[in-house]
């Protein structure tokens, strides 16, 4: 109970060879630990479904397991999570805005949307990476690991990033620049998001201007 300090749990992807069971083991840990709240960063359900009753079935399965959670819970949105602009309605009708922020002992928490709107995928270059995912998996099982599999697997991994990319709109742009500017004496301020579009050969526009925004103070991104 000290009232400057607090611990908090950062949630991965739950999506991506999911293996059932595991997952409701890892809320009863968490509970264990007795964290002030709980932050998630993104691909909460299967999703890429254009099925409005499939969505809503996969949030239904999610929201039992996080309602065994002892503390808040705190998420953003992935590609899995809305993919297209049905799953975009369902997850505002069940949990209003896509991004939005809390504060907790003067620490801001910034929850944004990496996908704002959602970024679609070029076929062709959906094509080459599932092409080279291929040349790599059989260089892996005939040669093992190797210094032009490491370098085609980086090149690989460069080109994944590219390939799902990450938008940020205009309106959520002036929604971090004014809780920003609302929030300059904070103690810290923390990023939450899905994608690591900062790593991106050519990261969105808005991004440039957050990161700027952001480097007159102290800040952690997830």
């Amino acid at each position: 109970e000290n009232p400057d300090n607090f611990h908090f749990v950062v949630m991965a992807d739950r999506t991506g060879g999911e293996q059932k069971g595991v997952f409701e083991q890892v809320i009863s840990k968490v509970n264990l630990m007795c964290p002030s709240f709980v932050v998630s960063v993104g691909d909460n359900i299967p999703g890429y479904t254009t099925d409005v009753n499939e969505a809503n079935r996969q949030w239904d399965e999610y929201d039992s397991f996080i309602k065994n959670l002892n503390v808040p819970f705190l998420k953003v949105c992935g590609n899995h999570d809305i993919s297209n602009e049905m799953q975009a309605d369902v997850y505002q009708k069940r949990f209003g805005s896509s991004y939005y922020y809390a504060i907790h002992k003067n620490v801001l928490f910034l929850f944004l949307n990496s996908d704002d709107p959602s970024a679609s995928i070029d076929p062709m270059l959906q094509k080459e990476v599932n092409e080279e995912k291929k040349k790599l998996k059989e260089i892996a099982r005939t040669q093992g690991v190797t210094p032009e599999g490491l370098v085609r697997l980086k090149k690989l991994d460069d080109k994944n990033r590219d390939m799902h990319g990450g938008k940020i709109t205009d309106a959520q742009f002036e929604f971090v620049s004014r809780v920003l500017a609302e929030h300059k004496d904070v103690r810290w301020t923390f990023v939450i998001m899905h994608k690591p579009i900062w790593k991106l050969t050519s990261p969105p526009a808005n991004w440039l201007k957050i990161e700027e925004l952001l480097k007159d103070r102290p800040f952690t991104i997830f």
